[in-house]
């Protein structure tokens, strides 16, 4: 099981060991794997061509696919759906110390129950949430953080720069939508943080990506917005303008991220058969 942030691997020259091999998002188009990429992602080769980034030094490459009848080898697992969103420090504090004294027996007491079992939440402040950093990330990862933040940059419709976590988890449930770019992979906890406060997922295309569950369904689950940036802020307009529109996403990623908590028993059942087999 490879639990790399993105679509690369850093265990491809391995596959002829394995029987199969399960990541939580893969290339949707598989002949990916047998190429190079600067910066060893989809997305930093992307912008070394369009807007010739340098990156120094640049990462070691990442190993290649040595028999593209491996390919076939790699399957979806599960990716960062299951999880706890939006997270809170003192509770992952709390639910360790609590561990270690009783093995789990209260660990249910330091999580809030799932929001997807609820009703779904249904914000009224039209606006992006885009509060997120580039600071910390290799220069061709951070490079689209950077971007989008150039691209928001006075305009009204989004909130950005940084705020108290408490602040944040508070906004994150009053405003429309949430812009989520990619950080070290595609999929982040972001995608989730708004999908679960009833927000519109705004983010970079991911027609690219095979992943479950599958809350990337264009125009359909989430709103997406090129690589360049360039269509952010008329992405973000038209989808304000259009309250029908913004309901029928927001409902369709509730239900879809839903669905997935009742087939996860389900997913792991077809996983073991594959390693019996």
């Amino acid at each position: 099981m490879d639990d790399n942030d993105g679509t690369e691997s850093h265990y491809l020259d391995l596959l002829g060991y394995f029987k199969v091999y399960y990541k939580k998002q893969v290339f949707l188009n598989k002949d990916n794997y047998l190429l190079d990429f600067y910066g060893n992602r989809i997305f930093t080769d992307y912008y070394r061509q369009k807007f010739g980034i340098n990156e120094e030094p640049l990462p070691k490459k990442l190993p290649k696919v040595i028999n593209s009848d491996y390919l076939k080898k790699i399957k979806v697992s599960w990716n960062l759906a299951f999880g706890q969103y939006p997270v809170l420090k003192h509770r992952h504090y709390i639910a360790k110390f609590l561990f270690k004294m009783t093995k789990g027996e209260w660990m249910d007491n330091c999580f809030s129950r799932n929001p997807i079992f609820g009703q779904i939440p249904s914000p009224g402040l039209l606006k992006c949430q885009a509060r997120f950093g580039y600071k910390g990330y290799r220069e061709s990862i951070g490079y689209q953080r950077k971007l989008f933040l150039e691209k928001v940059s006075g305009n009204p419709q989004f909130l950005s720069g940084r705020i108290p976590f408490r602040e944040y988890n508070k906004e994150i449930k009053e405003v429309g939508a949430i812009l989520s770019p990619f950080g070290w992979g595609e999929i982040c906890y972001r995608d989730f943080e708004a999908i679960l406060n009833g927000a519109i997922l705004v983010k970079p295309n991911m027609d690219h990506v095979e992943t479950w569950p599958n809350v990337y369904l264009t125009n359909q689950t989430y709103l997406p917005v090129e690589w360049d940036g360039s269509n952010i802020g008329n992405q973000v307009e038209t989808l304000f303008d259009n309250s029908s529109f913004m309901n029928e996403l927001r409902v369709n990623a509730w239900e879809t991220l839903k669905n997935s908590y009742f087939k996860m028993d389900e997913k792991i059942m077809v996983i073991l058969e594959d390693f019996k087999q």
